[in-house]
Order: C-alpha cells, then structure tokens, then sequence
C-alpha cells in the first residue's frame, strides 16, 4: 500500500505514517502478539491475509532482514490455510497466495467446504447412524455364520482333550491305589509295624535264619543308621559261679 503524494511531502507526516506502518520498537511485543493470534477470518480473501501478516510481521519482527520476515509470514500463512494448499516450493507470500487462489479457484474455499459437509452429515444424522448399526449388524451376522463349522469343531477338540485328560488323571489315580492296596495285601499290615531281617532287611525270615549271619564283613559294613536298625540286645544267661552264689552274666 503506498502513500498519497500529498503525505510524501512533509516530513512530520511522511515520519507518522511510516511509523504507523511498520511499527518502532516500543511497540513491538504488542504486534508480536498480534502476528501470532492472526488467522483467517470468515469470508478474507487470501490475498488481504497475506498483505496484513507482511505488514505485522515488518512491525513484529523489525530488527529482522526482509527474507527473514518473509519466511516468517509465510509460515503463518499456512496456519490458516488446509494442508492440501501447502507448497514447500513457495519462498515468498505472494508465491503461495498464488498457488492458494487457484486452489481454491478449483476446490472451493474451505470453509465453504466444512460447513456443506457439517449440514449434510447433520441432516442425514440418525438416517446414516441406522445404516451404520444394520450393516455392522449384518456383517457381524455374515461374519459368525461363516466362522460357525470352524467354532463348532474347535470345541469338538476341546472337549475330546478334556475328556483325555480327566481319563489320565483318573487312570493315574485307580493305578496309585492299586499299588497301595496291593502293597499292604502283601505285607499283612502297615510297613511302620513290618518286621524284618536285621542282617539282610527280608521280611521272609529273621536273624537267627538269615544265611549272612555268619558274614561278619556284611555286619561291621552296615550302618546303624539303617531303616531296620534298632537297640539289639544279646541274650543274657545266668550262672553260678563257684563258690559265690553271685550270679555271671555272659
């Protein structure tokens, strides 16, 4: 935006306009802001949001070069624009409001575009809702009748490995009882009560039958701390010795 001739002229004037314009430092936190919170407004050509975030970010940013305040109004252009209108290619503010305008020129604004799509999907609201739930019903349907062989022979599996399993447990339990039943038929009563041999632990006969009663290697070789071992005590006989009536002990 240039000045009229009649404001070149003067001095004071031509100052205040520039100052105006693009901004002094005392006054630059407050365009700062400015420059940040700037967006689109409804029904803004793209054109008119580019030139004011030029002249905000001269008065923001003023102790900057011009590429590098251009550089940062183009990046708050894009702020305000849709993702499909952004090219990386444009270095300048003019550049992408170009790209922009014909976008648009094809698409169509996009605030054009959120508000068509929100009164059409309000509209057809509980109409497009009914859709949704009977075709996720029916497709829930089709879904289970075509997994339903594959289900009902999974269980099949199941159920014949549980009935193995109860079978193996139940086997493993009539076999347990067997051998101790078995076992205690065989010794006549509980092995705690048994009573066998001393020499060779055989429960078939006792220490003074046992064949390895002779074997005095097998006896000093076995341990006291043995299952049968207990406190032996050798038979004692009574004699007289002559002349005393003390009794000996053998």
């Amino acid at each position: 935006m240039s000045l009229p001739s009649h404001e070149r002229r003067p001095y004071s004037i031509l100052v205040r306009r520039l100052e105006e314009r693009f901004g002094s430092a005392r006054q630059q936190n407050r365009w700062l802001s400015r420059f940040e919170m700037r967006t689109r407004n409804s029904g803004e050509t793209v054109a008119a949001l580019g030139d004011d975030l030029r002249q905000m970010v001269q008065k923001a940013y003023c102790n900057l070069d011009s590429l590098a305040q251009e550089v940062l109004a183009l990046n708050q252009l894009y702020k305000s624009i849709p993702i499909e209108m952004k090219c990386r290619e444009c270095k300048t503010v003019a550049d992408a409001v170009d790209i922009i305008e014909r976008y648009e020129a094809l698409l169509g604004e996009s605030s054009q575009k959120k508000t068509s799509v929100r009164s059409v999907s309000y509209e057809n609201c509980s109409e497009n809702k009914l859709d949704m739930e009977w075709q996720n019903n029916g497709d829930q349907n089709v879904r289970l009748i075509s997994q339903q062989p594959n289900n009902d022979r999974t269980i099949q599996m199941l159920l014949s490995r549980m009935d193995k399993l109860e079978n193996q447990i139940r086997n493993t339990n009539n076999r347990s009882n067997f051998r101790f039943g078995h076992n205690n038929y065989q010794n006549g009563s509980n092995t705690q009560n048994q009573r066998t041999c001393f020499i060779c632990d055989s429960p078939d006969h006792f220490y003074r039958q046992c064949s390895m009663s002779n074997d005095h290697e097998f006896r000093e070789n076995k341990s006291p701390n043995s299952q049968n071992f207990r406190n032996f005590r050798p038979n004692t006989t009574m004699e007289t010795v002559q002349g005393d009536n003390l009794p000996f002990i053998q």
